[in-house]
């Protein structure tokens, strides 16, 4: 676990876009590795005076106490790096630790715990009412990294009012590729699935700030596509009308099916984007960086 430059730049954004990091925990100790350049232009853009020879490799402390940090804390399941809370994620977190944080920081660990959902309910549970809970984890092309690759799916479903969180901003970015930002829409918004084919390793990552103290999942989230499914069917059968079901694949014209096809193979040319979708909105680094993070914002309702 540690901060490469696409982490450094997600924390400097989310200094840049309000988060106070005064009292933060991060989810294993976290090591130090960006890019010289890069991590110049976040501590420029943050207004910071310093320099990337101001932080040389070695665990990320000092870097976050340069985002605001007071003592900033590590979790993790043992203390061969110095954590200073010893926690087994896959296992609910003790009464004390519920609503500590400020900030809690999963800079590469949900993808390592088996029981993934108790682990980000634990991290959820341990923000107080208006911190911020902030993740980068293994989105596309990680097989065999972790147990697990996360989707945008996942995260709008589980960042929610139910969940005591506002409504999250997702974030794809290739890693290290380009220098470029994407903000994911919620699938539920659009009325269709968000997804990404793609050739390189891609994070996905998560800034969300909790509203309400109440428990998470206390009702498991559902995926919103079957959720409409289910509930259209209750309509039908409660006005008695009968439905006619078909496959997807029957519905769709044939130049419709052979759509995805298409665009997988431009995409492996390099003739188009993976992102070029009305799934997701390009970020240029240099606003980026500044916090202008409206793009990934949902709507106003």
């Amino acid at each position: 676990m540690g901060l490469d430059s696409s982490a450094v730049q997600l924390l400097g954004a989310a200094r840049r876009h309000g988060v106070d990091f005064h009292d933060l925990l991060t989810i294993g100790r976290q090591n130090f590795y960006p890019a010289r350049e890069t991590l110049d232009r976040v501590l420029k853009a943050l207004g910071s005076g310093k320099d990337a020879s101001a932080f040389p490799p070695g665990f990320a402390e000092p870097f976050f106490e340069e985002l605001g940090a007071v003592n900033p804390r590590a979790m993790d399941h043992s203390d061969y790096e110095g954590a200073q809370v010893v926690h087994d994620l896959n296992k609910p977190i003790p009464a004390e630790l519920r609503n500590r944080f400020g900030v809690v920081f999963d800079g590469g660990t949900i993808e390592h715990v088996f029981n993934a959902p108790q682990a980000l309910k634990s991290m959820m549970e341990m923000v107080r009412v208006g911190g911020w809970f902030i993740q980068v984890t293994a989105g596309n092309n990680f097989l065999g990294h972790g147990f697990w690759q996360i989707s945008p799916e996942l995260i709008f479903r589980c960042f929610t009012p139910e969940n005591g969180y506002e409504p999250p901003i997702v974030l794809l970015k290739e890693a290290p590729y380009d220098d470029a930002w994407y903000a994911s829409k919620d699938p539920a918004r659009i009325g269709r699935r968000v997804e990404l084919r793609n050739q390189v390793p891609t994070y996905i990552c998560t800034i969300a700030r909790k509203t309400a103290d109440v428990e998470a999942f206390a009702s498991p989230p559902q995926q919103s596509d079957y959720a409409v499914l289910w509930e259209s069917d209750k309509w039908f059968d409660s006005h008695g009308f009968t439905k006619r079901r078909r496959s997807l694949k029957h519905r769709l014209p044939i130049p419709r099916r052979l759509k995805p096809l298409l665009k997988w193979s431009a995409v492996s040319l390099g003739v188009v984007s993976a992102f070029e979708s009305d799934c997701y909105t390009r970020i240029p680094e240099a606003a980026f960086l500044r916090g202008d993070l409206s793009a990934a914002l949902p709507p106003p309702s």
